[in-house]
């Protein structure tokens, strides 16, 4: 919902040593062709007492974030729902800044015709089409005049025409699997499509975020409660 940068979350066996983590996380991101820039802090760690080890800011106030640990000491359901949360607020906030205007084509339709017809549709035109659109127009404008940190996400566009409560329940999805998930080592069950243990959207399309969601949750959800979880971002 969401590239030059983009954080991915890595599935790492039980047995690996809390020391060797990110080292373990980064060379499965380097075997798929990725540039593991670092960890990030991601996961919310459970109520209480946090594992100093697995916390990477140590002063920040409760919850407490971390890039990674056992999946019985990170508070998923918590960060789903927190997400679901804001992004209830947020598509209120989207309702009020587009009202009275037309629903706007999503960006691939645009860039359909680019591939359909290159020389009718350069990507140019393709672009300003879809910007000019005045449901786009009137995200552009709100976000021109708010600090970067409260602004509306054009890339949600598709995702926020969807409604309400496809948006809550979108962003409860991709709390957790955040751009992309990997494997370690690559499990032949859990494919997607592209390389064995790898999931990511395979288009900008709003379907196609839906199945990888669905698809990494589920995997995600399957994983014993001793399997760590590791996030780092890429390039």
């Amino acid at each position: 919902m969401f590239i030059d940068s983009r954080t991915v979350v890595v599935c790492v066996p039980a047995a690996t040593a809390v020391d060797d983590l990110a080292d373990v996380a980064g060379a499965r991101l380097a075997a798929l062709g990725l540039t593991p820039v670092g960890p990030v802090d991601h996961f919310v760690t459970q109520p209480g007492p946090a594992p100093r080890r697995f916390i990477r800011r140590q002063r920040r106030p409760a919850p407490a974030l971390t890039f990674g640990g056992p999946i019985c000491q990170l508070d998923l359901a918590g960060m789903r729902h927190a997400a679901a949360a804001h992004a209830a607020d947020l598509w209120q906030l989207w309702q009020h800044v587009v009202a009275k205007t037309p629903p706007a084509r999503p960006y691939w339709t645009f860039e359909d015709r680019h591939h359909e017809d290159p020389d009718r549709w350069p990507l140019a035109r393709a672009e300003q089409a879809y910007t000019s659109q005045p449901r786009y127009q009137a995200m552009a404008v709100y976000n021109a005049a708010v600090h970067p940190a409260h602004q509306l996400s054009t890339e949600h566009l598709e995702a926020f025409q969807a409604g309400a409560d496809a948006y809550t329940r979108l962003a409860a999805l991709a709390a957790v699997p955040a751009d992309a998930v990997a494997t370690v080592p690559a499990d032949a069950v859990a494919v997607a499509s592209g390389p064995p243990g790898w999931f990511t959207p395979t288009s900008a399309r709003l379907n196609d975020l839906v199945e990888y969601l669905r698809l990494a949750n589920r995997l995600l959800d399957s994983l014993p409660p001793n399997v760590r979880l590791a996030a780092l971002t890429a390039s």
